[in-house]
């Protein structure tokens, strides 16, 4: 049985399979779709509305990353309406947290940095009542800057999908920070293996490993 498919994307056609995303064909095939909350060894998320999509006959601006390729889709990637909500989005991202990149260790390493410079931002429109909060050094393996967070999911995910313990999660309330079940990081977090889960996958600076933990040698973590 065949499980090839034919879509149209920006105008061209290209292959893909069945059961393959919007994201993944692109990907696929060399069109570059921005992400901030996707990550390949993770299920898609959803929720950083970067990749969002245009495609014929659908309402709306899909994101690619949980959208099935279907066969005959046409999709667009980079109208100016895309471009657009993409800046705007990425603006409010940066004008709800404190993202002096001189002044971060990720600074020439980040994705959100590169995003920022690939849309040609270098003003922030909006004006927020943000509140710097508090840096969290209670975890010999981790320091937890909550002003950095853009909530892409992305250290949550990879405890959960990749370490499987679900140490930390996504609060309630305003602003939504990143928590573990109780008030600090818990000591599952002070182990390598846990704190190299949620390091590993973040985009960005809130989760730079703790120096004295990475002097030791313990702290230090690959890529996924």
């Amino acid at each position: 049985m065949d499980d090839k498919l034919t879509l149209t994307i920006n105008g061209i056609s290209v292959r893909g399979k069945k059961g393959q995303t919007v994201l993944e064909v692109c990907r696929e095939n060399g069109i570059h779709v921005p992400t901030l909350c996707f990550h390949p060894k993770m299920p898609p998320y959803g929720g950083c509305r970067l990749c969002i999509v245009e495609i014929e006959n659908m309402r709306g601006l899909p994101p690619s990353c949980t959208t099935p390729a279907t066969e005959a889709m046409k999709v667009a990637t980079h109208t100016d309406r895309l471009l657009r909500v993409r800046k705007t989005v990425l603006e409010l991202l940066l004008a709800y947290g404190d993202h002096n990149c001189l002044m971060c260790e990720k600074n020439g390493e980040c994705e959100l940095q590169n995003l920022v410079y690939e849309h040609g931002i270098d003003t922030v429109r909006f004006k927020t009542g943000f509140v710097p909060r508090p840096v969290d050094v209670s975890s010999s393996m981790i320091v937890r800057d909550p002003n950095k967070c853009v909530l892409c999911g992305r250290c949550v995910r990879g405890c959960l999908h990749v370490q499987a313990n679900g140490v930390i999660d996504i609060a309630g309330g305003a602003p939504t920070p990143i928590s573990p079940p109780s008030t600090a990081f818990s000591s599952k977090t002070r182990t390598a293996p846990t704190a190299a889960s949620a390091l590993r996958p973040v985009p960005r600076g809130p989760l730079p490993a703790n120096r004295r933990a990475s002097e030791g040698g313990h702290g230090s973590s690959k890529r996924l």
